[in-house]
């Protein structure tokens, strides 16, 4: 009488699903653009907040490479950066008081030198002119003057020997005792004209170091503690080790230095207003 057949069935050719794909899809798609403007916003934001600071320390670094260190360095932003930007704070900070200290270099060498050469300059003209004596206190007087600008120019030759990125120590083993007595002969005839004492307190025999530096550096002691100690006062120069490190003590019974400039003791070529002073009376 007749037949009824039905061919394969597919999702999509019903009504209601074919709705329910469409919807699917356009939820799909809502959700594709909404999460890549979120990832766009969020790597946008985090970027500004890298970057930012990023900006912020290369503009500070062309400052300074530009010369201008006057502007403080302050970053905010991830522990790296902040460690980044305390680093170069602390390098502008290092450069601030470099300039400060060459200019009161110049200050020193401009007065240090200034006063020798005006007195050389005021002796040979006075002899050019007859009216001062070619003596032989004179000459002496004049050799001495001489001599002081010599030491300051050494001075200044070894400073900037020491300074040169080339410059490299020579350690070796030095004794104790031979090293303090060397020492402080040089100043045998300061010593005996200020009547001083010298003590030593060596309780090491060996130890290692740069002997010329380490003796440059003793000398330049020795000679402030000569300088301003009491006429029949000691000097006491100590070698001992101390926690495994080897120390060289040189101390006088002068004048204490004044507690504001005891911060300022290493810095290059400085010299206190006591010190100053004491060097006006000793010409």
């Amino acid at each position: 009488i007749g037949y009824y057949a039905t061919g394969s069935q597919v999702f999509g050719d019903d009504t209601a699903n074919q709705a329910l794909l469409q919807s699917m899809t356009w939820v799909l798609l809502a959700s594709l653009v909404f999460s890549l403007g979120v990832s766009l916003v969020a790597a946008i934001y985090f970027s500004r907040r890298v970057s930012g600071p990023a900006d912020g320390i290369a503009r500070a670094l062309q400052a300074m490479t530009a010369g201008n260190i006057s502007d403080q360095v302050t970053v905010q932003g991830s522990d790296e950066l902040v460690r980044i930007a305390e680093s170069i704070e602390s390098l502008r900070l290092r450069l601030i008081r470099e300039r400060t200290v060459r200019s009161q270099w110049s200050q020193d060498l401009a007065h240090d030198l200034r006063t020798p050469v005006a007195s050389l300059k005021a002796q040979i003209e006075g002899m050019g002119d007859g009216i001062l004596a070619p003596t032989k206190e004179r000459f002496e007087r004049t050799g001495r003057e001489l001599a002081r600008m010599e030491a300051l120019i050494d001075d200044l030759e070894m400073l900037m020997r020491l300074e040169s990125p080339e410059a490299r120590l020579s350690p070796q083993m030095i004794e104790a005792r031979p090293f303090a007595l060397e020492t402080t002969q040089r100043f045998e005839a300061q010593i005996k004209r200020k009547g001083i004492r010298i003590a030593q307190d060596i309780r090491i025999r060996t130890f290692e170091g740069d002997s010329l530096l380490l003796s440059r550096a003793v000398s330049n002691l020795l000679s402030n503690a000569i300088r301003h100690v009491d006429e029949h006062g000691c000097i006491t120069v100590g070698i001992k080790n101390e926690k495994g490190t080897v120390v060289i003590s040189v101390h006088n019974t002068g004048t204490p230095i004044p507690p504001e400039e005891l911060p300022k003791l290493f810095e290059r070529l400085y010299r206190g207003e006591y010190a100053r002073n004491s060097w006006k009376r000793l010409k």
